[in-house]
């Protein structure tokens, strides 16, 4: 419920179904036809020479780029088997992502948390799904539309200000990327180790320049792909019990274990026009649209320790109880994300001077047409004389629990009707953004180049909405039992009997006839809600010089930004809603000097010292509680309106050796000096009289440094066949904390969440004429997760993960090439841990995949 009207504003779709409908026109008129296959000689040197010139492109634009820069092309994206952004950025040296489901969801540039990096979409700045997160959600953009990859890890004055360790360019193709017309097109499915299921993937890019007194060129391109995933997941609770004999001990208070039946489906498509009436106009109209959908079926057996009596006896690793309950559960969720970009713009020279403008908008959306559940629970079981135990010390990941001995979780009639639970929920973010850029060649102190100004002014306007329904009322119990909801396939977790699985078709129909009675949660409800409106407003001036060998970029950026927050305030007393508003205003100065020394044709040293920033989440900063449960634990996130954004000052170094015809080794050192960081303490208290976990966010002063190592090579000097074999090998050291300024239980500095100490990638190649190889290798170390204040002991961690896969392809003829991609070959798991590993708090696996396609050029 909210007081708030959340009305819908428009999705600019029009701007891009204009443009794919202009560019489909063009696309079916075009008479082009296929060349003919040529001998094995020529295929040969058709296949190295495009390998060479994709990738060459990218090592030149790193190479040229002033500042610490990483490109990457998007045909070496397809030599790895990486389907979304988050995969694809794995690869370079300083990013680690995090996954969900084994698919990577969220990137950590350099050990900084995901908010640290901002990511445009052909220079658009692009707003989060999630309410909860300025951190992108990069699964939800698929690889296969993306033109080249770009991060900056040192800003200019030119680029916004909001990345503290790295700005992520997504560049979708351009018509003008090759000469005439072009169509390329993919697709193929696989095998999943779990469940033996199939996924499918294809794209299509078709594109054209038309030569007169004006080149037209026009381009569209569509992906579409669907997983079917089948994932096991165990999930522990860990808390400091007391012992009926006295003292206290480690122990669990909940196991759930999850039973996942998932199918995920992406859709984008992006267009371009571009207009070059002469060699110094330019006037272009670009569009992306990209869908993620994430259906869920979820079997759950909760075992609730927590709701029973710990006996005498109990370790860290054992213990026994009487009256605990066991729940069983069918949840169906659907999540869907959209990402919506348009621009229009151009760019023209006079006399020299070059005057380049846009006008941009990006709209994103996430919402959940289903969150529903329905749950069944025990009487209370075990007894003093026959109690339920669990040991872990045999193992922490699959611990011995005796309920699946005794199995009286596997008997329906065990079970009664608890409650049926509904959430529905719209957030929303649209931005509209004006660009002016002004550059005038320049000559000063002996140094020729260019002085370049500009401004930007972005408005976007955010809304969060949130209903949540619970029915406990005997009323509300199905009309059978739960024996009538079970189907004949078994559910299982590991070697976890679980039962049967609900028939989803039962339960959605069970959902759909009670969902509009089930009472809403006022409470709850209300305070998910907020609306925030935040505008910038920034102006730049820098200059960019040649002194023979020397490059220099020089200026200063000037960012004001204004922010209005508005939250629901739920009166528990007299269940009265009214709203609480926040408006903040505030100006920051980003000064910054880059130094590019090219010390021969091959070898070039950068420094640079620079400042960026990262702005609260809007959670954060809007003045509202929402509230959670974690099991039996009401979990309560407070907003901070009073939190300040975090201002890096940095200091970058880099020596870079590039080999011929492609190849790099390279080492960067980097500094940073973190001011006002914003982190979230977790602590124990009460929230309107009832015992809660608050998480707050608050500022704190940090440092984050490191080293970056990365070789790129393929050994072209060797002789005949060998001179295919290459290697692609980065390694990032990473050391960072935060100084809180006061002690919670007996600490005062942190790790930064996010940060893994080390990060590696290692890939040994072959590419040599139609075969293309690739065996790769990706690692990043333990990283925390979440900072639990009073019991240092409880703060949550992911552990380290590494992963093998492996790609080839042959390619038949000129236009078509058949691949394979196997990807987790050693099943790595997905674990999180309380304090020490043998605390577990969640063990997942989701096996390996291996995917057969082939791609067509024209």
């Amino acid at each position: 419920m909210s007081r708030i009207v959340f009305a819908r504003t428009s999705r600019w779709s029009p701007v891009f179904v204009a443009v794919s409908g202009i560019l489909s026109a063009a696309a079916a008129a075009q008479d082009a036809t296929s060349p003919a296959a040529g001998s094995a000689d020529d295929l040969q040197e058709v296949v190295i020479t495009a390998i060479i010139d994709a990738a060459k492109r990218a090592s030149d634009e790193q190479k040229n780029s002033r500042g610490v820069t990483n490109v990457v092309a998007s045909d070496s994206i397809g030599r790895f088997p990486d389907p979304n952004i988050a995969e694809a950025l794995q690869r370079v040296v300083g990013v680690a992502i995090s996954r969900d489901q084994g698919e990577g969801r969220y990137i950590n540039v350099r050990g900084g948390p995901s908010e640290f990096s901002a990511v445009t979409i052909d220079g658009v700045s692009v707003a989060a799904p999630d309410p909860t997160t300025r951190a992108i959600d990069l699964d939800t953009v698929p690889s296969d539309i993306v033109g080249s990859l770009e991060i900056t890890k040192t800003l200019r004055p030119d680029q916004d200000a909001d990345s503290v360790t790295g700005a992520i360019n997504i560049r979708t193709q351009s018509p003008f990327d090759y000469k005439g017309f072009r169509l390329r097109a993919s697709g193929g499915g696989s095998y999943n180790e779990f469940g033996g299921t199939n996924d499918v993937r294809g794209s299509v890019s078709v594109s054209n320049i038309w030569e007169g007194d004006s080149r037209v060129g026009l381009l569209f391109s569509g992906s579409y792909s669907e997983t079917d995933r089948q994932v096991d997941n165990i999930e522990t609770a860990w808390a400091r019990l007391t012992r009926p004999e006295g003292g206290t001990v480690f122990g669990v208070v909940e196991n759930l274990f999850k039973d996942y039946d998932t199918k995920r489906e992406r859709i984008a498509l992006t267009s371009a026009a571009e207009l070059r009436a002469d060699d110094d106009s330019r006037l272009f109209l670009r569009g992306t649209f990209s869908r993620f959908t994430d259906d869920e079926y979820r079997n759950q057996l909760l075992v609730l320790w927590s709701e029973g009596v710990l006996l005498p006896g109990a370790t860290d690793e054992k213990a026994s109880f009487r009256n605990i309950r066991v729940a069983k559960q069918i949840r169906h969720r659907t999540v869907q994300n959209e990402i919506v970009t348009g621009e229009l713009g151009g760019e023209k020279k006079f006399g020299g001077w070059t005057f380049d403008g846009s006008i941009s908008i990006a709209s994103t959306e996430q919402t959940y047409p289903r969150r529903d559940e329905l749950l069944w629970r025990t009487a209370a079981l075990g007894t003093a004389t026959a109690p339920i135990s669990y040991d872990y010390s045999t193992s922490t990941r699959e611990p011995s629990i005796s309920l699946f001995t005794t199995n009286q979780h596997l008997t329906p009639t065990n079970f009664s009707f608890r409650e049926n639970a509904y959430r529905t929920s719209e957030t929303s973010d649209d931005t509209i953004a004006a660009v002016a850029n002004l550059t005038i060649p320049v000559e000063m102190g002996g140094g020729k180049g260019n002085f370049k100004a500009g401004a930007k002014f972005k408005s976007g306007e955010r809304k969060a909405n949130e209903d949540r329904f619970r029915d406990r009322a005997t009323t509300a119990a199905p009309s059978q039992p739960l024996s009538a909801f079970l189907t004949t396939q078994e559910s299982r977790n590991y070697n976890y009997a679980l039962g049967f699985k609900v028939d989803p078709a039962l339960a959605d129909a069970y959902y759909d006839a009670t969902k509009a009675r089930s009472p809403i949660r006022a409470e709850q409800s209300a305070t998910a809600d907020y609306q925030a409106d935040e505008s910038v407003l920034s102006g730049y001036a820098m200059w960019d010089l040649d002194f023979d060998r020397l490059g220099v970029v020089a200026g200063v950026r000037v960012e004001k930004t204004e922010t209005e927050g508005a939250a629901p305030v739920f009166n528990a007393a007299t269940s009265a809603i009214s709203t609480r508003t926040d408006t903040r205003s505030y100006t920051d100065v980003f000064p910054g000097l880059t130094l590019r020394y090219e010390v021969n044709d091959n070898l070039i040293a950068r420094a640079a010292v620079t400042r960026g920033m990262m702005r609260p989440d809007f959670t954060d900063i809007v003045p509202r509680a929402l509230e959670t449960q974690e099991g039996s634990l009401l979990v309560v996130q407070q907003g901070n309106p009073t939190l300040k954004p975090t201002l890096s000052n940095n200091l970058d170094v880099s020596l870079e050796y590039y080999f011929e015809p492609i190849g790099i080794l390279s080492a960067s050192g980097f500094y940073k000096d973190l001011k006002d960081y914003n982190y979230t303490l977790r602590s124990s208290g009460s929230y309107l009289g009832n015992p809660a976990a608050l998480i707050t966010p608050e500022n704190a002063d940090g440092e984050l440094g490191g080293l970056e190592l990365a070789w790129q090579q393929q050994f072209t000097q060797l002789p005949g066949w060998l001179s295919g074999f290459g290697v692609f090998a980065n390694f990032t050291y990473v050391d960072a904390s935060i100084d809180l300024g006061r002690t919670y239980g007996g600490r005062s500095s942190f790790p930064l969440p996010g940060q893994s100490e080390t990060v590696s990638n290692f890939a040994l190649f072959y590419e040599k004429g139609p075969v293309s190889v690739r065996l790769s290798y990706t690692d990043r170390s333990d990283y925390l997760d979440e900072i639990n204040a009073e019991d240092g002991a409880l703060d949550l961690f992911w552990a380290g993960r590494d992963q093998i896969d492996l790609t080839a392809s042959y390619q038949f003829t000129k236009v078509f090439e058949a691949f394979v991609e196997a990807k987790n070959l050693t099943n790595s798991k997905g674990i999180r841990y309380y304090g020490k590993k043998s605390r577990i708090y969640e063990y997942e696996q989701f096996g390996y995949s291996v995917f057969v396609g082939g791609r067509l050029k024209l």
